[in-house]
């Protein structure tokens, strides 16, 4: 964070220079009120300037304090346009720090649900730099107005800043307790209003989704009950801010009131005059807005310094793979027949050829360390409020589900793949079939390095899976998966062309969408390539998974992993998609997994995976020819039967 805010130390440096003039200006406006009450009383003693009678003593002064005005209010514009650069480029620098953090991590992060909460909240600290600087001029401001009014103060009466010394250590002590008491139930509301949000967020546009399985009568009491909840919430963090709120300003009235009798007395007993009052007063009451601001600050640098915590757990994170002896080949991934981009090396023959896996053995991982660690830290801090009684009761129930997290990871999960060992050759349509849970899927996450095997070996053309870099390895495969990855709020053209390497000339783009009998959607589409999706463009299921299989086409990957990728396409379709990858097959190594016995008896060759194992393997026809054999049991319910 102090790298980003260095990077724009020059406009730091005009925000903080604008922060100490103003605050200068601030400590002569009492000074000046002083002459400007001698003056319409007619006393000249010890003036600023020398003039001749109080007219031009008061005119003189009236004009400083219109000058002193203007210059603020032009510093203050300034400050409000330094301010506004600086806000948006310390956030998208912050961001920048946070995605440079992402892309370090491995899918396998980010496919835990629990974990994509937390880099929603992550950031949401994406403002800390400003903050930051915010808290930073807060302290400059604080730091003159103290600096330059207790010396004063204290020339005229000692027992004012005694006064005001021992307000200020009574508001400190109200303001911790007010802090610890606040954040225990802001950790306690955050993780409930995740949960109400999350039903909001999906009835907001499911809503009709509901009403077609006549689930209103369920779901819609239990949405409004969470809505109440949400308020409740709410109600609840403003009553603990209103109660400190009220308390705090009474001890600040009460204060300034004893103040101002004791300053009065002076004026009485003649020790002092009405200017002098009004500039004491006026002094103490900023003294007053300092110290209060003092606990203010203290308060935000807690605040502070539990987004520091959130924000170093996840820089400090490790990802699941490791990539320590991972390297990156200095070859691009695509082949000459695959249409590598002009220009572009050709890589080598190794990065082409077969998949092989040999005894892989693999369990999905619990909490990683850095996040068990955190969860503890969490813990801790509400066990701390506990202990001091400053816990909410809700805060109970929060500890208890975190510890039974915590408690639920400390043994391993069940194995997914027990030993399991095959060959994806290059040439080859191969299909994976099996029943839910055999582990299908988790095999194409292990081939793109979502995670590693906990045994065995992993080879892509002869290289060892695990000292090639994760970011290498997203590059060498396409995966196509059973929900279609669309990005809205992006044009058609942005869609189809990530991953590409290159820029494929228009003609080409056209004949793809052609050959997937899409092109006639698109052309139909206002704007048609330049056409924006969930704007201006509206897809079927159907339609995106086209559009992603035409991306797979165009990025020209030597490999190419089809995870139920045409579930949502029909049987024309789906024949027209095998007849696009039996061209391919000669220059990329090609995995299907499905469901359709009808899909799967067109590849080349066809694995049946069942408990992490593969069980049997062979085309359709040796397959169907054994009697017991679990692919002719599927091939039976789905077509004979």
């Amino acid at each position: 964070m102090l790298q980003v805010l260095l990077r724009h130390r020059w406009l730091l440096a005009l925000s903080g220079a604008a922060v100490v003039v103003e605050s200068g200006l601030s400590l002569l406006y009492p000074y000046l009120s002083r002459y400007q009450i001698n003056a319409l009383e007619g006393k000249l003693d010890a003036p600023l300037i020398n003039p001749r009678d109080p007219t031009t003593l008061f005119l003189v002064v009236v004009g400083l304090i219109l000058s002193a005005n203007l210059i603020s209010t032009l510093l203050g514009g300034l400050g409000r346009l330094v301010d506004t650069l600086l806000r948006e480029r310390l956030v998208i620098d912050a961001d920048r720090v946070l995605y440079d953090k992402l892309e370090q991590m491995d899918a396998g992060f980010l496919e835990n649900p629990k974990n994509r909460k937390l880099v929603y909240s992550f950031f949401d600290v994406s403002v800390l730099p400003i903050s930051l600087l915010e808290f930073s001029r807060t302290a400059i401001r604080i730091l003159i107005s103290v600096v330059g009014i207790v010396p004063i103060i204290a020339v005229v009466d000692l027992r004012l800043c005694l006064i005001m010394a021992g307000t200020g250590v009574v508001q400190l002590a109200l303001l911790r307790h007010r802090m610890r008491r606040e954040n225990a139930y802001r950790l306690y509301k955050e993780k409930s209003m995740a949960g109400i949000n999350e039903m909001i967020f999906l009835l907001r546009y499911h809503f009709h989704q509901v009403l077609g399985a006549s689930g209103e009568r369920r779901i819609m009491p239990r949405f409004w009950d969470r809505r109440r909840q949400a308020v409740q919430l709410e109600l609840t963090q403003t009553r603990i801010a209103v109660r400190y709120d009220l308390v705090s300003h009474l001890l600040e009235h009460l204060t300034l009131f004893a103040t101002t009798i004791l300053i009065g007395l002076g004026v009485l007993r003649g020790k002092m005059g009405i200017g002098s009052f009004v500039m004491v007063t006026l002094y103490a009451a900023q003294l007053q807005a300092s110290l209060t601001g003092i606990n203010l600050s203290l308060g935000e640098w807690y605040r502070l310094q539990s987004i520091f915590v959130q924000l170093g757990f996840f820089l400090s994170m490790k990802p699941r793979v490791d990539v320590s002896a991972a390297r990156a080949p200095e070859e691009p991934p695509w082949s000459p027949e695959c249409g590598a981009p002009a220009g572009a090396r050709s890589p080598t023959e190794p990065l082409l050829g077969d998949v092989t896996l040999q005894q892989v053995e693999f369990h999905y991982p619990g909490l990683h360390h850095d996040e068990k660690a955190y969860i503890e830290h969490l813990i801790q801090v509400l066990d701390l409020t506990n202990r001091r009684r400053e816990v909410w009761p809700g805060d109970f129930d929060l500890v208890r589900e975190w510890k039974a997290l915590l408690a639920q990871h400390q043994d391993p999960f069940p194995p997914v793949l027990r030993g399991l060992s095959c060959c994806f050759p290059r040439g080859q349509i191969t299909a994976l079939v099996g029943r839910n849970g055999s582990g299908k899927s988790t095999m194409m996450k292990l081939l793109v390095r979502s995670y590693d095997p906990d045994a065995g070996s992993i080879a892509v053309a002869g290289e060892a899976l695990h000292t090639l870099d994760p970011r290498y390895v997203r590059q060498l495969f396409s995966l196509v998966t059973q929900t279609p990855f669309v990005l809205d709020s992006f044009s058609i053209r942005d869609n189809l062309l990530l991953g590409c390497p290159g820029e494929p000339a228009e003609p080409e783009v056209w004949d793809v969408l052609d050959q997937l009998d899409l092109r006639t959607a698109v052309e139909h589409a206002p704007g048609r390539l330049a056409g924006i999706i969930g704007d201006e463009v509206s897809l079927s299921g159907g339609q995106s998974q086209l559009l992603v299989l035409a991306r797979t086409i165009l990025q020209r990957r030597p490999f190419i992993l089809l995870d139920e990728g045409t579930n949502q396409l029909d049987a024309e379709h789906e024949l027209r998609i095998l007849q696009m990858l039996r061209q391919l097959r000669a220059q990329c190594t090609i995995v299907v997994i499905t469901h359709r016995m009808t899909t799967a008896r067109k590849a080349d060759n066809i694995l049946v995976l069942d408990g992490g194992q593969i069980v049997e393997q062979g085309t359709h026809e040796e397959l169907v020819a054994r009697d017991k054999g679990l692919y002719r049991h599927f091939w039976n319910i789905q077509v004979v039967d």
